[in-house]
């Protein structure tokens, strides 16, 4: 049997399998998961100017923010330098040498996770970590499980839904640097947790806010899905993200759900700087309280999706602006402490 698999972590978040992938990587080597608890602070809302594409993700979290910093190490390749009967070769060899491999283009028409299989030729991203005779593992959203999960894949079928592509050919390596010592940073965390209050924005990237910003980005969204009609078809989930209905344009739930990623990833990190001392227990429950309240602002923005109410929508706006407050306080306890 052919077979190496490479360490992989699950991690808190799940909204954009990417990052979640680089973190279950980075979670994985106890040399550099400190830089988990270092950062994840502020987050980045992009194209604020459409409220239908508006997405929000946590800041300095992909793939070349930990290779520019020294963390990882990462290798550019090309499908078209490669010969398809060797490709199986090549892949296992990089994960021989620790690789893991991010494709960031697959028509997942080829991959029986996708509810796309055999129906429609659509393009998605794959994070591979591992194989197992003619199988890759990776991690990736399953559709029919509605979550993030580690899979196999035949290798065949990767093959299929890269080859096919006329572009966007490129895929890289992702290796973790072993002479990499991360340790806990606590004026770094201090820093970060500064940047995300100070609610930034840059004079040369007008669509897009940082920081405690993003309330307000969502806030500008809820209110102009509070301004718009429309009929909401009661068809259940589509990629656990989206519903369908009968306009063009659908409220996009990443949104709420990276939010939420956010306030699980707080919880963390603050009960692990100040969980099981007594004279902190305030700030633990608060940062359970605001995970909380981002959890029901999820659930009740799906809800919405399904029945179309704006009660739902108006109670969403309540949450978000209650959750800035008391996570603003709690911040600034925060930084004091630290």
């Amino acid at each position: 049997m052919e077979k190496k698999i490479l360490p992989l972590t699950e991690p808190l978040i799940a909204t954009y399998q990417g990052n979640s992938f680089v973190l279950g990587v980075l979670l994985s080597h106890e040399n550099v998961k400190n830089a988990y608890l270092n950062g994840y602070y502020n987050l980045q809302c992009h194209r604020t100017n459409d409220s239908f594409k508006s997405n929000i993700d946590f800041c300095n979290a992909l793939w070349e923010d930990f290779r520019l910093s020294g963390i990882a190490e990462m290798d550019l390749y090309h499908v078209c330098n490669i010969a398809k009967e060797k490709f199986s070769g090549f892949i296992k060899e990089r994960i021989d040498q620790d690789n893991y491999i991010l494709f960031y283009y697959v028509d997942v028409y080829y991959l029986p996770h996708s509810r796309f299989y055999n129906t429609h030729h659509d393009i998605h991203d794959l994070y591979v970590f591992g194989y197992e005779d003619d199988c890759l593992w990776a991690y990736a959203y399953s559709d029919k499980n509605n979550k993030m999960q580690k899979i196999k894949v035949l290798i065949s079928d990767v093959i299929k839904g890269l080859y096919v592509l006329e572009d966007r050919l490129d895929f890289c390596s992702f290796r973790v640097n072993h002479k990499a010592d991360v340790k806990v940073d606590r004026s770094e965390i201090v820093s970060q947790i500064k940047n995300y209050l100070a609610a930034t924005t840059r004079i040369l990237e007008p669509e897009m806010i940082y920081g405690v910003g993003v309330y307000d980005a969502v806030l500008s969204i809820l209110k102009k899905e509070l301004e718009r009609e429309g009929n909401f078809i009661k068809s259940g989930m589509t990629n656990a993200q989206q519903v369908i209905c009968n306009r063009e344009e659908v409220i996009d739930m990443r949104v709420f759900r990276a939010l939420y990623d956010h306030k699980l990833v707080l919880k963390d990190h603050l009960t692990t700087l100040f969980g099981g001392t007594p004279e902190y227990q305030e700030i633990t429950d608060e940062a359970e309280k605001i995970e909380f309240m981002a959890k029901e602002m999820f659930y009740q923005m799906i809800k919405y999706c399904m029945t179309g109410k704006k009660s739902l929508i108006e109670h969403v706006m309540k949450l978000n602006c209650c959750i800035r407050d008391e996570e603003g306080a709690m911040l600034k306890k925060v930084i004091e402490i630290l």
